[in-house]
């Protein structure tokens, strides 16, 4: 090929690309949309539950990719606008999946995350939620994981404007004696997270 002809074919690769304007999404978002359809359609089915668990983003990374906002004409928001949906409606009420299995799911899909208004805040109040209502579970899975791990989900657990300080001494003192390692990574990432959420 000439040089002529390179030069002709990488201008109309990089004007495709530019004009295009292409979103990336890490997860299939057309699987993930139809698991949730189909989950919502016979909510009772545990092969339906775990396959929208399967097809839902697996680490905060993506989930934040799937579901952002972005400010811009060309910018499809679909997902920003079913996250809410995939979170209340979907995940909230997978009841059938075994406890272990949600809750390390919902934990690995935490870490490194951060407070952030729509989909992250109500992926916190799920966790909080799981907290209350599964506490011995969750612990117990935490306590798998690695130090820097157990402080990358207290960071996102805690992470806010203001203090949950009653919440924090109520797991200090209910868990402490069971778990003292896990307690530890959240004593270090307490006073890191709360009040240092900013807009």
């Amino acid at each position: 090929m000439n040089k002529k002809v390179k030069c002709l074919l990488l201008s109309i690769t990089l004007l495709s690309c530019y004009l295009s304007k292409g979103q990336y999404f890490p997860a299939d978002t057309l699987n993930l949309n139809k698991t949730y359809e189909a989950f919502l359609n016979e909510p009772t089915s545990y092969h339906n539950q775990m396959a929208f668990l399967d097809a839902f983003p697996k680490n905060f990374r993506d989930f934040l990719m799937v579901y952002q906002f972005q400010k811009g004409q060309d910018y499809d928001l679909t997902m920003y606008y079913k996250g809410v949906d995939h979170i209340i409606s979907g995940l909230y009420k997978l009841d059938l999946i075994p406890d272990t299995t949600f809750c390390d799911r919902i934990i690995w899909l935490s870490l490194g995350g951060f407070w952030e208004a729509d989909a992250p805040s109500y992926l916190q109040r799920l966790l909080h939620r799981l907290v209350a209502e599964k506490r011995d579970v969750m612990f117990e899975r935490l306590s798998k994981l690695n130090a820097g791990q157990q402080v990358s989900f207290w960071f996102f657990y805690f992470h806010s404007r203001f203090e949950k300080t009653e919440e924090y001494n109520i797991l200090l003192r209910d868990m402490n004696a069971n778990y003292p390692a896990v307690i530890e990574s959240m004593k270090l990432a307490y006073p890191a997270a709360f009040g240092k959420v900013w807009y």
